[in-house]
């Protein structure tokens, strides 16, 4: 048996990638396209990074492996900490590889922080500080690792600078590449990295690179990735595998619905009016700011108003009678019904007495109040469009023993991006702002002597199917408590007669969970979007 390379590209959508192939961006993709079992790969619900990374890495549904947000919350809506690698609820692809007596390399795979095997590895999006090099003794072979670095700078974004922003991912991105190619020569039988600048660029820019408008800065961040695709392609052995991924595509969104204001227009939910901020933390509301409702208001005035000891008394009696005020404001969980927890989780929790201690739903009214918030989103329209398709109850989408733990209402697809903050402008919870916005299919595609060429339709393969392909080109047995299938018609029949599919019983991991500032690795997220 030989090695599986897996080189993910956060956010990838076939429909952006052939326009760069078309035009000459990405020719080694374009190579490897015809010759490979290819296709768009359907995510999680929601198609957000952290549950599909996991789901990915674990071949279970979010249910049964407890991570559904960048965020969870410690028994309160008002108490939320980010994930870390303890919260994973099921074996992952590389500690079954671990246990086994495989080698594993993992670089920027979102959920490995701290690291749950001794393997190397490079940690990703919720790591605490910059410590993110695993073993620390890698920093002393190559000075790529002395300056490692996992975010970009965000703050370029909030002064307009945008050919610097990209200038800046690509800086990481060349770095993770040189991480890569050092990496390489190690002892390894799976090789898994993940490039973020996909998903970061097209939260900016999805719609200009579609059209082929975008600054020519941003292309050379895909080339870049088309670069690491040739360097794995060239350094594959006889019985070796070569998977693209991404966690989920993208498309061009209408605009941003902030959601939470809906609910407080409609008696859900109550604002925090002490607490108000200023919408700049991200391009969409910067744009919110140059566009449209605060054109006529400085940013110092924002400021002085968030300093304000009487401005939640000031904001509460202009709603009351109707004026808008030129700022946002967070869900007050201790007084709300239901609320939508971060932008990230794509749908609603009730804030119920049953899972969280200061919760004020009761449990013999959680149905009715679930019923009336699904009636409420499915009647939801914008200029005479539905905003919704489809409203889930989550055992409609999930199932495990942490489903409890998941939205009691998932979203389904909608031509919207989300914010939770309630918007106090002009009462008006939609925002028509330029944005790219996840999609329900990323990409897959798989090369080697031993793969058949093919391409796969839409929705045969899902993030789910990942681990188990790794495992089986890795000569392990299935764990029998996978979601996820060897997508078996994609492998060459000589190869699946002399390597039978072998299945074991499922492990149940242990996990121990250690301090952390959970505060830190919160304002990094919020700097990329991640929580607005």
């Amino acid at each position: 048996m030989g090695k599986v390379v897996v080189l993910g590209i956060d956010g990838a959508t076939w429909d952006l990638l052939e326009v760069l192939m078309e035009k000459n961006i990405m020719p080694c993709l374009n190579d490897l396209y015809k010759d490979s079992a290819r296709g768009k790969l359907l995510s999680t619900y929601p198609p957000v990074t952290a549950p599909s990374w996991i789901s990915m890495a674990t071949g279970v549904n979010p249910g049964k492996h407890g991570c559904f947000d960048f965020n969870k919350a410690e028994n309160s809506l008002s108490r939320i900490r980010p994930l870390q690698s303890w919260d994973i609820q099921t074996e992952t692809f590389y500690e079954i590889l671990s246990r086994n007596g495989k080698k594993t390399i993992l670089i920027n795979l979102p959920g490995t922080y701290p690291p749950l095997t001794s393997e190397i590895t490079i940690t990703s999006l919720l790591t605490q500080g910059e410590n993110c090099v695993f073993p620390e003794s890698l920093k002393e072979e190559v000075d790529i690792f002395k300056n490692y670095r996992i975010f970009p700078d965000t703050s370029l974004l909030r002064k307009g600078d945008l050919k610097g922003y990209i200038k800046g991912v690509y800086e990481i991105e060349r770095i993770r590449f040189q991480a890569m190619k050092h990496l390489w020569h190690k002892d390894w039988d799976c090789f898994f990295i993940v490039f973020s600048g996909g998903d970061w660029l097209s939260h900016e820019f999805f719609g200009e690179m579609f059209d082929g408008v975008a600054p020519e800065e941003a292309y050379e961040i895909f080339r870049l990735f088309d670069e690491a695709i040739y360097f794995a392609a060239k350094g594959l052995g006889e019985d070796d595998c070569l998977m693209i991924v991404s966690d989920h595509g993208f498309k061009k969104a209408k605009g941003i619905l902030h959601f939470n204001e809906i609910l407080f227009q409609n008696g859900f939910l109550e604002p925090d009016y002490e607490n108000p901020s200023p919408p700049l933390s991200h391009k969409m509301e910067k744009g919110l700011f140059d566009r449209s409702d605060f054109k006529k208001v400085s940013e110092r005035w924002l400021k002085m108003g968030m300093k304000n000891p009487f401005a939640g008394k000031f904001i509460k009696l202009l709603r009351k009678f109707g004026y808008p005020y030129p700022l946002f404001l967070k869900a007050n969980p201790l007084k709300s019904k239901a609320l939508m927890m971060t932008s990230e989780s794509y749908g609603v929790t009730i804030n119920d007495k049953l899972r969280f201690e200061d919760g004020i739903v009761d449990e013999c009214d959680i149905e009715e109040v679930r019923d009336s918030l699904k009636n409420l989103l499915l009647s939801l329209e914008f200029g005479g469009e539905k905003l919704f398709r489809d409203i889930f109850y989550k055992e409609e989408t999930y199932s495990g023993e942490f489903l409890k733990y998941a939205p009691d209402l998932i979203f389904g697809d909608s031509e919207w991006g989300y914010s939770s903050a309630v918007r106090t402008l002009e009462k008006n919870p939609f925002a028509l702002v330029d944005r790219g916005i996840h999609s329900l299919f990323g990409v897959f595609l798989c090369y080697g002597r031993n793969i058949t060429p093919q391409l796969i339709e839409k929705g045969e393969i899902s993030v789910l199917d990942i681990a188990p392909l790794i495992l089986y080109f890795l000569g392990q047995k299935i764990p029998d408590n996978l979601d996820g299938k060897v997508f078996q018609r994609i492998v060459e029949s000589s190869y699946l007669e002399k390597h039978k599919i072998e299945f074991c019983e499922g492990k149940k991991p242990e996990r121990e969970r250690i301090d952390f500032d959970g505060e830190e690795i919160q304002k990094k997220l919020k700097s990329l979007g991640y929580m607005s």
